[in-house]
Protein backbone atom coordinates (compact mmCIF):
# COMPACT_ATOMS: atom_id res chain seq x y z
CA UNK A 1 0.00 0.00 0.00
CA UNK A 2 1.36 3.39 -1.00
CA UNK A 3 0.61 6.84 0.30
CA UNK A 4 -2.21 8.43 -1.71
CA UNK A 5 -1.34 11.24 -4.07
CA UNK A 6 -3.29 14.48 -3.92
CA UNK A 7 -3.71 16.67 -6.98
CA UNK A 8 -2.97 20.31 -6.07
CA UNK A 9 -4.99 21.45 -9.09
CA UNK A 10 -8.38 19.74 -8.64
CA UNK A 11 -8.08 18.32 -5.11
CA UNK A 12 -8.62 14.71 -6.17
CA UNK A 13 -6.91 11.98 -4.14
CA UNK A 14 -5.86 8.78 -5.89
CA UNK A 15 -3.87 5.62 -5.17
CA UNK A 16 -0.72 5.48 -7.35
CA UNK A 17 0.64 2.24 -8.77
CA UNK A 18 3.95 0.96 -7.38
CA UNK A 19 5.87 2.08 -10.49
CA UNK A 20 4.53 5.65 -10.10
CA UNK A 21 5.82 6.21 -6.56
CA UNK A 22 8.37 9.03 -6.46
CA UNK A 23 7.59 10.19 -9.98
CA UNK A 24 5.33 12.43 -11.98
CA UNK A 25 1.94 11.23 -13.22
CA UNK A 26 -1.15 12.76 -14.76
CA UNK A 27 -4.06 13.19 -12.39
CA UNK A 28 -6.80 10.71 -13.35
CA UNK A 29 -9.45 13.39 -12.80
CA UNK A 30 -8.07 16.59 -14.39
CA UNK A 31 -5.09 15.25 -16.36
CA UNK A 32 -2.55 17.72 -14.98
CA UNK A 33 0.90 16.65 -13.76
CA UNK A 34 1.15 15.56 -10.11
CA UNK A 35 4.24 14.62 -8.07
CA UNK A 36 3.62 11.26 -6.38
CA UNK A 37 5.24 11.20 -2.91
CA UNK A 38 7.76 8.56 -1.92
CA UNK A 39 10.98 7.12 -3.21
CA UNK A 40 11.27 4.72 -6.10
CA UNK A 41 14.19 2.93 -4.52
CA UNK A 42 16.20 3.37 -1.29
CA UNK A 43 19.26 3.93 -3.48
CA UNK A 44 17.79 7.34 -4.42
CA UNK A 45 18.36 8.57 -0.85
CA UNK A 46 22.03 7.66 -1.06
CA UNK A 47 22.33 9.22 -4.50
CA UNK A 48 20.72 12.46 -3.36
CA UNK A 49 23.11 12.75 -0.42
CA UNK A 50 26.04 11.98 -2.73
CA UNK A 51 24.98 14.60 -5.24
CA UNK A 52 24.67 17.28 -2.57
CA UNK A 53 28.12 16.34 -1.22
CA UNK A 54 29.56 16.45 -4.75
CA UNK A 55 28.01 19.87 -5.39
CA UNK A 56 29.49 21.23 -2.17
CA UNK A 57 32.91 19.73 -2.98
CA UNK A 58 32.91 21.08 -6.54
CA UNK A 59 31.72 24.48 -5.34
CA UNK A 60 34.43 24.62 -2.70
CA UNK A 61 37.19 23.42 -5.01
CA UNK A 62 36.27 25.70 -7.90
CA UNK A 63 35.38 28.65 -5.70
CA UNK A 64 38.50 28.82 -3.53
CA UNK A 65 39.74 31.87 -5.41
CA UNK A 66 36.49 32.97 -7.07
CA UNK A 67 33.46 32.29 -4.84
CA UNK A 68 30.82 33.28 -7.45
CA UNK A 69 32.31 30.76 -9.88
CA UNK A 70 32.21 28.10 -7.15
CA UNK A 71 28.55 28.80 -6.47
CA UNK A 72 27.79 28.53 -10.19
CA UNK A 73 29.72 25.25 -10.46
CA UNK A 74 27.90 23.75 -7.46
CA UNK A 75 24.56 24.87 -8.89
CA UNK A 76 25.49 23.30 -12.24
CA UNK A 77 26.17 19.95 -10.53
CA UNK A 78 22.80 20.10 -8.76
CA UNK A 79 21.00 21.16 -11.94
CA UNK A 80 22.59 18.39 -13.97
CA UNK A 81 21.72 15.80 -11.33
CA UNK A 82 18.13 17.03 -11.23
CA UNK A 83 17.84 16.75 -15.02
CA UNK A 84 19.22 13.22 -14.91
CA UNK A 85 16.82 12.26 -12.11
CA UNK A 86 13.86 13.33 -14.25
CA UNK A 87 15.01 10.94 -16.97
CA UNK A 88 14.65 7.92 -14.67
Amino acid sequence: MHEPANCPHCGDSFEPRADQVGGLVNCPRCGRVVQVPGLRDPLWVLLRVGVVAAAIAVGWFVGKDQPPLGIAAGAAVLGGAWLLSRAF
